[in-house]
């Protein structure tokens, strides 16, 4: 544990295999808060920007960790868009790689009309190829309301065949996705070298340098519904009573 943190919030530890909260007041080196000592190696050529409660990617550098991809996985961040871009894709944490077709992400997204966004889960779920999505309906809300900080959990649960993604702020019940045409999620390919590694801010296949991301873990196992929401009631938690920001509102 990082003695130079509040520790108001402390991560689930079953699973836990990489844990970060970013900001410069708090932890601009951002050490693993897991336990595993993981690290982040900076990816690209420039660094991202620091800010009090989080950091933002540039159009050439974000994080890869020390932490490879696992069959089924728990995928969670703190995020916010930071600008709007049109189809932008904005990755929370992703080992994407669409060259090899493989890798998993959490991440938001815009559609090209300019008012609507929305959350994602994805995974290239097989050996075919075949990519499948999970996601929230889309939001046309006020941008300005669209625009908090948000706590996004995506589960690939190999051993239900599910893809679920949650949004906790809008209730306890995640979007759930079965594969179809048979295709198993315990079938999917992992890479075992540099491209199984998960990144923070970026996909393999790209940088995502118009979001802000204040927290990410990444746990090796399949959460429930119940622990979903027990990670997110301390997350909710810490961000309130430590950095005054509500991840609810």
């Amino acid at each position: 544990m990082n003695s130079a943190l509040p520790a108001a919030h402390v991560f689930d530890p079953a699973g836990l295999l990489g844990a970060w909260r970013f900001g410069e007041k708090l932890e601009k080196s951002a050490r693993d808060l897991s336990g595993h000592d993981a690290t982040l190696t900076l990816e690209g050529a420039s660094p991202p920007a620091y800010a009090e409660h989080y950091f933002s990617p540039s159009s050439n550098g974000a994080y890869k960790t020390s932490v490879q991809e696992t069959v089924s996985m728990t995928l969670a961040v703190v995020m916010r868009p930071n600008v709007f871009a049109s189809n932008g894709n904005r990755f929370g944490i992703s080992n994407f790689d669409t060259a090899n077709q493989r890798g998993s992400s959490v991440y938001l997204a815009d559609n090209a009309t300019t008012t609507l966004i929305k959350w994602l889960g994805q995974s290239y779920v097989d050996n075919a190829g075949v990519k499948e999505n999970v996601s929230t309906p889309e939001n046309s809300a006020a941008y300005s309301t669209r625009a908090n900080f948000r706590y996004i959990v995506v589960v690939i649960d190999a051993a239900n065949n599910q893809m679920r993604l949650y949004a906790p702020h809008k209730g306890a019940a995640p979007v759930v996705y079965t594969p179809s045409g048979g295709r198993k999620i315990a079938d999917r390919t992992l890479a075992a070298d540099d491209g199984g590694l998960m990144r923070i801010g970026k996909s393999i296949s790209g940088t995502s340098f118009i979001v802000d991301i204040g927290e990410a873990s990444i746990y090796g196992v399949a959460k429930s519904t119940e622990q979903v929401m027990a990670m997110y009631a301390k997350s909710k938690k810490f961000w309130k009573n430590i950095r005054g920001i509500d991840l609810a509102a």
